[in-house]
């Protein structure tokens, strides 16, 4: 009688914890929390404001209304608006209503009001299933309570063990890997901002970079444990490490207080243990059958007291399990360590499988809004890239190499210079579809570029587009990615006789702990979450984060000295070009000088093409290119004026999507002598 009266209290209690979390989710979901931003400064004074935080689903519209005054001219989004008045908005992904504003001196501010969607957040649908485990499984154990249904209670055991496992899912995406911490806040004259790439840091080694930039302010305070208060300036790069617990606390110029999140510690937060704990005891049923019935003592025989035999047996049980679980822990790791499977859980992928693949390799800064991240891991990347399909009977596959110009920053999978050659439908003469692939990825780097083709090749390319820039020969041009494949650059440096760095530092023998399943919790999580993304890539198409103006920051004063890769070009450059054809087999590669930026700033700085081509030194790295195409018979084409100026974007290497279709039509004539 006592078990099913604790079965019962138990029910009701996971019913009302089930239900609580639902509707608390709900409220969250659809309460009507507004955002607004308000600025002022030389005269202008601007306002503006969204009628809700955030919507359910894509396609519902958010009434947004703005007030300026003092200003030249203001933009939502690219169209042209009054001083004050409303529109309505319908997001339908990662897609921010966005205000740019021109002061009359010409100077312009970006605003953006964050209205987020519900349901492309993996946080709505983890909540969701987790309250909904426990209230199905607080109906079952009330049930198993009045009518002492074996079966019931197995079955709620089921559920409960489900209900750990959802646990423990929340506390892996909430506490293993939160993401980064951005704060902007406005008042009045003062601007706030700070950025973190990750909340906290689990072990003493371990750090995270920090940055911070605050205008209008009086003071500022780092606190941190170890060190305590110091004075900081306004703007900072820093990186915390060890057990810091760290915040900002900034003084206003009206000696107001503001303390902005920082950086914690892991393991010295109470909840990951709490969740630890109850995800455990959940999966550990019986242990929770005990702890049950003492509870239920407890409340309803509060005289009673708990025998010293029921006590002893609740402090075994507790041993018990703490020590299945750290031996379950300890030899998951050492089996981790001996199979070394990352490479083999790179290639499981719901993508090319239940979800298209993605039109690029995987990369964001933005997760939240992209539906995508970073990841280093090769295998990863390459089964989630469409390219990892089976080759059609019909197809006549392309790689595009390149760095982010071609893997198409700002661009929409279709605007890239990939996209666009795919528009032209191309067909060989014996009618195979003519289909090229992006493997560009946001580095310039050519020793990436070869050990991306090492991988690539076993997709059985017909052609491979290998885009050169002289910035991209520069021996310090390393992309993050090679630090990963120390083994596989060092086979590739034996096998073609070069020198390509791992890493900007010497790299270091990773230790036992880095090679095991806690020290690869970064990677496993990084999997986990690309294949959740999946699902939003395929609703939404949506794999970067997209702005909807971009600040052109083209025309600098300020150039970079160059003349030291010209002089190294023809014994590393050339070099690891030559390795890529030579990898490439049989395969035709075409080397492309891809098209850079000219602006006529001569006054400034006389003789210079742009920031990174002094004139003089271009002009010989092109001649050293002809003559390099003509001495080593390479497949050349030099399309260094394809572009306009003007359809550059935030950089002198990055292009609007017309920049890409003039890239196209100037490469598409000579590129149809490779093409069968």
């Amino acid at each position: 009688m006592r078990q099913q009266h604790g079965l019962r209290f138990l029910g009701l209690s996971l019913i009302v914890a089930g239900a609580g979390l639902l509707a608390w989710l709900g409220w969250m979901a659809l309460r009507p929390e507004s955002l607004a931003i308000a600025d002022s400064r030389d005269g202008q004074r601007v306002a503006f404001t969204a009628e809700r935080a955030r919507v359910l689903l894509p396609g519902q519209c958010v009434s947004v209304t703005w007030e300026a005054e003092g200003i030249s001219a203001i933009y939502l989004d690219h169209e042209g608006i009054g001083g004050e008045g409303s529109a309505s908005i319908c997001p339908a992904g990662a897609y921010y209503p966005t205000f740019r504003v021109v002061a009359p001196d010409g100077s312009s501010h970006i605003y953006t009001l964050p209205v987020s969607i519900v349901v492309y957040q993996v946080e709505f649908w983890i909540l969701l299933i987790f309250g909904t485990a426990c209230a199905l499984s607080g109906v079952i154990l009330y049930n198993a309570g009045r009518q002492r249904q074996g079966r019931a209670v197995l079955l709620a055991r089921i559920v409960f063990a489900l209900v750990g496992g959802s646990l423990l899912l929340l506390l892996a995406h909430f506490v293993v890997d939160p993401g980064p911490v951005v704060v902007q806040q406005m008042y009045g004259q003062t601007a706030l901002y700070f950025r973190a790439e990750r909340r906290w840091t689990a072990f003493s080694e371990g750090c995270v970079p920090v940055e911070w930039e605050l205008e209008g302010i009086k003071e500022a305070y780092l606190v941190t444990r170890s060190r305590g208060i110091q004075g900081v300036t306004g703007r900072e790069q820093r990186t915390l490490c060890g057990y810091d617990q760290a915040h900002l606390e900034v003084t206003l110029s009206d000696n107001a207080v503001v303390t902005l999140p920082g950086v914690g510690t892991l393991f010295a937060d109470l909840r990951f243990w709490l969740l630890l704990v109850a995800a455990v005891s959940l999966i550990r049923l019986d242990l929770t059958w005990r702890g049950v019935d003492i509870l239920y003592r407890k409340v309803s025989q509060p005289g009673r007291p708990v025998l010293p035999a029921e006590r002893r047996l609740e402090v075994r049980a507790v041993l018990r399990v703490l020590a299945k679980a750290f031996a379950l822990f300890l030899a998951l790791n050492v089996l981790f360590f001996i199979l070394q499977p990352l490479p083999v859980l790179g290639r499981l992928s719901l993508y090319n499988a239940l979800f298209p693949g993605r039109e690029r390799l995987p990369m964001s800064n933005y997760p939240d809004q992209a539906y995508n991240l970073t990841t280093t891991n090769l295998e990863a990347m390459f089964s989630a890239h469409e390219i990892a399909a089976p080759k059609a009977t019909d197809e006549f596959r392309v790689l595009l190499l390149g760095d982010s110009a071609i893997w198409g920053w700002f661009l929409r999978p279709e605007e890239t210079l990939a996209g666009q050659l795919n528009a032209l439908e191309l067909k060989t003469t014996d009618g195979r579809r003519v289909h090229v692939y992006n493997l560009g990825y946001p580095q310039p780097s050519l020793g990436k570029d070869l050990l991306f083709l090492d991988y690539a090749m076993r997709y059985e390319p017909d052609l491979i587009l290998l885009p050169v820039a002289l910035y991209s020969l520069r021996h310090d041009q390393i992309a993050p990615v090679q630090a990963g494949y120390p083994a596989t650059l060092q086979r590739l440096n034996e096998t073609y006789g070069l020198n390509i760095p791992v890493a900007a530092e010497p790299p270091t023998v990773q230790s036992l702990l880095h090679q095991t399943l806690v020290g690869s919790r970064k990677v496993l999580n990084e999997l986990f979450r690309l294949q959740l993304y999946s699902v939003m890539w395929w609703a939404t198409g949506i794999d970067q984060r997209y702005l909807a103006h971009i600040q052109r920051e083209i025309e600098r004063e300020e150039t970079f000295d160059i003349s030291s890769v010209v002089e190294d070009i023809d014994t590393a450059g050339f070099s690891i070009i030559n390795a890529i054809i030579e990898r490439a087999g049989g395969v035709p590669v075409v080397v492309i000088n891809v098209p850079i930026f000219i602006t006529p700033f001569e006054e400034a700085n006389p003789g210079y093409y742009n920031f990174f081509s002094a004139r003089e030194v271009y002009n010989e790295y092109r001649d050293m290119m002809a003559a390099a195409a003509e001495e080593y018979h390479w497949n050349y084409i030099d399309l260094w004026q394809a572009i306009q100026p003007e359809e550059f974007t935030d950089s002198q290497l990055h292009y609007s999507p017309a920049g890409a279709r003039q890239y196209r039509d100037a490469l598409i004539g000579p590129l149809r002598g490779y093409i069968p």
